[in-house]
């Protein structure tokens, strides 16, 4: 019984599997063959080994089997409601793998429910996400597709390579590339569909667009929740790490006081819990985490400050007038040479 369903589950992606993935599939496997003919297959299998021991260590292995039990229910919820079917198995696979575990690595590092709106759903229904479905409304000739592929992967790492250099000319240079390889084949799809328009399963199509639009929406309790955990967490080994023996009611008290922010819980330490202590009465204790709310938000003004400088290229070494250091090369410089001294 149970080998049967899993043959109709490979049988069924088999079937939906288009040039996409079988192009991705051979270069996969040409990679695999250029590592092992450089004798470094071994070492590459090692180090998924690693990865594959730290993947299942209880903090990472138990939140990926909620996601993966939770994502299980709303889509047998949607078939229940006739919005997904198994024609978009495959679709609904990828959502999940790409979308579903990521998002994981966003409750980690939320700092707020803002910017788990920002990193979670807004990309999942913006303008790149629309062109993204309409590209992949049809497939190329398989040689196409791996050519289109390589193209598409050494334009990415040029683009991470340069930005991260702050090489300027030249990350503008492959920008530019990505942009016409875009248009490109935004055109050579659109001449694809002129012909194949009337001729496409446009139920199944409209369920893999409503997929990437629901199922974002939808696990957002569970990033939250995530989230939340992962502040309370590291809260509590900030408060540990210096001793400090706050009860569990204010433990709790402080951490319901301090949301939705989820900085403000991440950054609130052992020192902060000493003088939290040290209030002799509840106006007071509001009082004070008032107080560490706003330096918290300074800190987070100037620190976003230096990330759009960094980012927009901008400054030279010294501070401006609001003591925000302009150029984190000569800052990095600084750093390293004082480690040497």
């Amino acid at each position: 019984m149970i080998f049967s369903r899993v043959q109709w589950v490979v049988a069924t992606l088999i079937g939906q599997m288009d040039n996409r993935e079988y192009a991705s599939i051979i270069l996969i496997g040409l990679f695999s063959i250029y590592l092992l003919a450089k004798g470094k297959l071994l070492s590459v299998i090692k180090s998924f080994d690693g990865v594959a021991k730290l993947a299942l260590n209880p903090k990472i292995l138990i939140p990926a089997l909620i996601l993966v039990s939770y994502s299980s229910l709303l889509i047998y919820g949607a078939f229940v409601c006739g919005f997904w079917n198994a024609d978009i198995l495959l679709d609904t696979i990828l959502e999940v793998v790409f979308v579903g575990l990521p998002s994981m690595l966003v409750a980690s590092r939320a700092t707020s429910v803002t910017s788990i709106k920002n990193e979670l759903i807004v990309p999942e229904v913006g303008f790149g996400a629309l062109a993204s479905f309409y590209i992949n409304l049809v497939c190329f000739p398989i040689l196409v597709e791996i050519v289109l592929q390589l193209a598409i992967l050494f334009l990415g790492i040029g683009h991470v390579l340069f930005s991260s250099k702050r090489d300027l000319s030249n990350l503008r240079l492959f920008e530019n590339a990505r942009a016409i390889l875009g248009i490109i084949v935004f055109v050579a799809a659109t001449l694809l569909l002129s012909n194949t328009w009337f001729s496409m399963d446009w139920g199944d199509e409209l369920s893999s667009l409503f997929l990437s639009i629901w199922y974002p929406i939808f696990i957002v309790p569970y990033v939250l929740a995530l989230a939340y955990y992962a502040s309370l967490e590291s809260m509590s080994m900030r408060i540990n790490v210096v001793g400090e023996n706050l009860p569990v009611k204010e433990f709790v008290n402080i951490a319901m006081a301090l949301l939705p922010n989820f900085r403000y819980i991440r950054h609130f330490n052992g020192w902060n819990a000493h003088e939290y202590l040290q209030c002799l009465n509840s106006p007071e204790k509001a009082s004070y985490l008032d107080t560490f709310k706003r330096e918290i938000d300074t800190v987070a003004v100037n620190a976003n400050a230096k990330v759009k400088r960094f980012e927009s290229g901008k400054g030279r070494s010294g501070f401006d007038e609001d003591g925000i250091w302009f150029d984190w090369t000569y800052l990095e410089e600084m750093k390293s040479f004082l480690w040497t001294i």
